[in-house]
């Protein structure tokens, strides 16, 4: 169908760029997404790396220029977390701490790096981070709240609100007074049932399919099989088809169907029908941890020592391998090794390992061995899906015991990783 279409992603070829430039701002990519070890390598190999960062994730700790930027607890301003609400409860975001060391938000590290570049950034992004954080927490409003239903602000607003914030902004009405609203830090909407913000999706349709069919789809009903998705596949699998370079995509189906995981327990063997095991043969999964959110935290000796960092192994598996709780023991495929204590256990099945989800890789130079238990180390670049969605949750590694020249020392032991300060 779309075949003849110079323009259709078919006849489209993936041409390669000369990056000479990284930026790193939100994400810890280096520790969060997969293959560690090649994403050092990229880092490596530019000319030049910026991160800004409020501790020394590994993203920073691989560039050349490190600025230190506020939390989210020391800045008024509207952020993604904010918008993140559910569809009854409005949040009230404020600073409760004060900025601590040199650090400055995005919106100030911006600026001073335009002047220096000579752009004009006030011309460029006019509104302030008190300004965009005042407006998200006025523009709060209960939908249908009013009798007419017509929809009502959490906060009033009143001159001495604008005046103490130094915001501009419109007098209005509000359920409860803006300070109010920030001392609560939350406006939850009053529910009962078969009140009027109970909403049944479909309800015309559900009671009588004939004569309110759906406007969404062509046919009227709930589709199954749409054609329009079906039309939007067709243009997204026109990728794979783009040369050389392209076909690393996997192409989908406008029907739910079965993918091959990449890295899953058949992969594990060289020989599936006859049960031959590969060099890989123990499938590494990994789980979110208290110690830490995502990447962040880990760098808190305190959280280091209420909670270790261990690797979870079956404990059939661990004895066969002459390996006991709290033996070092050393993961590793391809692509890299780490070492970690073991934690031998039932609640892991045989053939299988888990370790906590975000320590920030400390590599050997010697050895080139993490001592951290960086999962992403060991996991792969993934393959992507047309729609550019991939994931892993499995993949292929060995295990020994180790009795190397590295020896770990507890976690809350290991010296924080800070930036260098002149005395």
């Amino acid at each position: 169908m779309m075949g003849d279409n110079p323009a259709s992603p078919r006849n489209v070829k993936r041409e390669t760029c000369d990056i000479r430039v990284l930026v790193s701002e939100t994400n810890n990519f280096l520790t969060s997404q997969a293959n560690t070890n090649k994403g050092i390598e990229a880092f490596r190999k530019v000319d030049f790396v910026f991160a800004a960062a409020y501790y020394m994730k590994l993203d920073a700790q691989y560039a050349d220029v490190v600025v230190p930027v506020t939390t989210r607890w020391e800045n008024l301003q509207g952020h993604l977390y904010s918008s993140m609400k559910d569809k009854e409860n409005g949040y009230a975001s404020i600073a409760p701490i004060p900025r601590q060391g040199e650090s400055r938000p995005d919106r100030e590290i911006a600026a001073e790096l335009a002047k220096r570049l000579g752009i004009d950034y006030e011309a460029l992004n006019p509104i302030t981070d008190t300004q965009q954080w005042f407006n998200q927490l006025a523009q709060t409003a209960v939908l249908g709240y009013n009798d007419d239903g017509s929809p009502m602000p959490v906060a009033e607003i009143t001159q001495d609100d604008l005046d103490k914030w130094g915001v501009t902004g419109k007098l209005q009405p509000g359920i409860m007074p803006f300070e109010q609203y920030l001392e609560e830090g939350v406006y939850r909407v009053p529910r009962e049932e078969g009140d009027k913000f109970t909403t049944i999706a479909f309800q015309a349709f559900r009671e009588d399919p004939e004569a309110n069919p759906l406007e969404t789809t062509v046919s009227g009903k709930l589709e199954i099989y749409c054609q329009a998705k079906s039309d939007w596949y067709d243009m997204v699998n026109g990728y794979a088809d783009g040369g050389e370079g392209v076909a690393d995509y996997v192409k989908v189906s406008p029907l739910p169907k079965w993918l091959d995981a990449p890295f899953s327990y058949k992969d594990s063997f060289d020989d599936w029908d006859n049960k031959v095991k590969g060099d890989y043969p123990i499938q590494l999964t990994h789980a979110h941890y208290l110690r830490r959110a995502h990447t962040d935290c880990d760098n808190l000796p305190w959280l280091r020592e209420a909670l270790r960092n261990p690797v979870w192994l079956n404990k059939d598996d661990a004895e066969a391998r002459g390996i006991k709780t709290g033996d070092t023991v050393k993961v590793f495929n391809e692509r890299g090794a780490f070492l970690r204590p073991a934690s031998a256990t039932r609640t892991v099945m045989p053939g299988v390992i888990v370790i906590p989800h975000g320590a920030g890789a400390r590599i050997d130079p010697e050895t080139g061995i993490d001592i951290s238990g960086a999962d992403n180390v060991l996991t792969p670049s993934n393959r992507s899906t047309t729609p550019f969605l991939n994931g892993w949750n499995s993949n292929l590694v060995q295990y020994e015991k180790y009795e190397g020249p590295l020896k770990l020392v507890p976690d809350c032991e290991m010296p924080q990783i800070i930036p260098l300060v002149e005395e």
